[in-house]
């Protein structure tokens, strides 16, 4: 019988647990694979890992990756790909906001011979937020080599194949969607309904923590923002030019005398401020960079909690 493993990325998610595991054997108690549950423990403040182990107690198909510190949700993902033993793997949030029915769907799905199985949202939300990410998917397709579906999803299936592929790549910077599209593999795509969380906050409520991850993810997959900085300084440097050709032609031919301080002012800023622009550009993806050579481990594990290690 084939094995599905569950990757389940947890950060303060102490008061979802039991009721993700509660859902788990309520919808998938009749499938027709081995499950195994890999609970990642993200650095959580609260008491999930506990929770997590007190589960295990009870039901050996869970396991669990105990970080040492938060390395990100993107690390809590590699780290269930590199533990998983699955011939394919799910990747869920513990939130329970997709319903767990959808990993029935998924798991038939690749029963059937897809390799990699893709969700996004049915629906999206009204309000700004909803607005700048439908925008973000926009610019992220239009520069990037690499599309990704509109209102794309971190849950899907990967075949065996699948995960192995994407855990031979040991970027530093990951971006999950980028990845699952940048390696190529044909996908079938289904619609999820999203729901309410259970409990909790998500990670990505604030406004400028998803513009930074926006602005990251653009910048792992595409060098097109150093293109366009470099355009944008030629056009302003032609524009300086012609403009300086204009003064030399009032002053000099129609007798008329330059401008005065305050337009040379707002001239200046204008420059000034383009050049700070480049040299941000410039600079993130020189910390990029900096962040790659360094050649740190993606993540550090403090514990790994499996009742059939015996069995490895």
């Amino acid at each position: 019988m084939k094995k599905v493993s569950i990757i389940v990325p947890c950060h303060n998610e102490e008061a979802n647990i039991n009721e993700f595991i509660k859902a788990i054997n309520h919808e998938l108690f009749e499938i027709n694979v081995i499950l195994e549950i890999i609970f990642i423990n993200d650095g959580s403040q609260d008491q999930t890992i506990n929770k997590i182990k007190a589960l295990m107690t009870s039901d050996d198909r869970i396991k669990a990756i105990d970080f040492s510190r938060n390395f990100g949700k993107e690390a809590a993902v590699l780290a269930g790909m590199d533990y998983c033993q699955g011939d394919a793997a799910v990747v869920i949030d513990a939130d329970l906001q997709i319903p767990i029915r959808y990993i029935k769907i998924l798991i038939e799905l690749w029963l059937e011979g897809n390799k990699l199985v893709l969700t996004y949202k049915s629906k999206r939300e009204r309000g700004i937020k909803s607005s700048l990410a439908s925008k973000y998917y926009d610019v992220y397709n239009a520069i990037s080599d690499y599309k990704i579906l509109n209102d794309a999803l971190d849950f899907q299936i990967m075949d065996r194949e699948v995960i192995d592929v994407i855990c031979s790549m040991r970027e530093r910077e990951r971006f999950f969607k980028g990845l699952t599209g940048f390696i190529g593999y044909n996908y079938k795509i289904i619609p999820v309904d999203i729901e309410q969380r259970v409990a909790g906050s998500s990670d990505f409520s604030n406004i400028n923590k998803l513009f930074n991850y926006a602005f990251k993810s653009i910048a792992i997959h595409s060098d097109i923002p150093l293109r366009i900085s470099t355009r944008l300084g030629i056009i302003v440097s032609l524009v300086g030019f012609i403009y300086m050709l204009y003064i030399i032609l009032s002053t000099f031919i129609k007798g008329v005398s330059a401008p005065g301080y305050a337009s040379i002012i707002v001239i200046m800023l204008f420059m000034f401020g383009i050049v700070l622009l480049i040299l941000g550009i410039i600079g993130y993806y020189l910390g990029l960079i900096y962040n790659e050579v360094k050649n740190r481990p993606n993540y550090i594990v403090n514990d790994f909690f499996d009742n059939n290690k015996d069995d490895l």
